[in-house]
Formats: C-alpha cells, structure tokens, sequence
C-alpha cells in the first residue's frame, strides 16, 4: 500500500500515528509545507521501500536512529530539509 500525498501544500507536522501505518511500502510526502521533526515512529515502517519528505525545508531537528532501521528501503529522500544528525 501507499501514501503518496508529494506536492500538495499540506502544512503541519507529520502525525506519529503514520508509524503504525504496518503495511505501508511507500511513504512519500515531498514538496509540502510540513514542519516540525520526523517522528522516530516512522521507523516502525521496517517493509517500507520508499521514504520520501525531500523538499520540506521546516522540518527540523535531529535524524531519529530509528530512520536506521528502515533496511528494505531503497529510496531515501531528505534533501531539502533542516536535520542535524
């Protein structure tokens, strides 16, 4: 399943209960408004292949470890953002 929601303005933070979103392949929300940190729940998408928030420059903070954890990823997109770590 998927969750692609790329380049729709949506402004906020990214909700912590997208981390129990189990089957979940595809997770890309680039080019929005968001803010905020990534919330470490996110590395609960361990079957995940694609995780995407490039070009949200208000999200901050530090790089959760559990980022780490996604090891079926192969698209890893956080460009343009404002992480530490």
């Amino acid at each position: 399943q998927r969750l692609d929601l790329s380049n729709n303005k949506i402004a906020g933070t990214i909700p912590t209960e997208f981390g129990l979103l189990a089957n979940l392949d595809r997770f890309a929300v680039p080019a929005n408004q968001l803010h905020g940190t990534i919330p470490s729940e996110l590395g609960q998408l361990t079957g995940i292949t694609w995780f995407n928030i490039a070009g949200n420059p208000s999200i901050g903070g530090t790089l959760p470890t559990e980022v780490f954890d996604l090891t079926s990823t192969t698209v890893l997109g956080l460009s343009h953002l404002n992480i530490t770590g």
